[in-house]
């Protein structure tokens, strides 16, 4: 199987959602050197980028930027940290390796 940047990805999103909601197929590229990692109710879902390819690092960074916006808390995962360790984030770095994006909790 060949990891390809899905088409459509640099869509526009719907204010209403964020650019990559839980359930839509992983955005996958050929050589990641980073990727978020979405936390969802079926597990976690994968956002990668390449820093020498602009499009898929602009998808990611303006990924981020919605995931802030809509709640969810990031965080830079420790660099080979076997459990989910790492520090919390407001900005995106597209020299990092891993993100975790975790939903906001809601009340029930």
């Amino acid at each position: 199987m060949t990891d390809t940047l899905l088409e459509g990805s640099t869509e526009a999103a719907e204010p209403e959602k964020p650019i990559y909601a839980e359930g839509e197929e992983p955005v996958l590229v050929a050589n990641p050197t980073g990727e978020i990692k979405v936390m969802g109710k079926s597990g976690d879902t994968p956002l990668q980028w390449d820093r020498s390819d602009r499009i898929s690092t602009d998808i990611a960074r303006g990924a981020f930027e919605t995931f802030i916006q809509k709640g969810y808390r990031m965080y830079r995962m420790l660099p080979g940290s076997q459990r989910r360790t790492g520090e919390p984030v407001t900005s995106f770095d597209e020299t990092a390796e891993k993100y975790l994006a975790v939903p906001p909790m809601q009340g029930g």
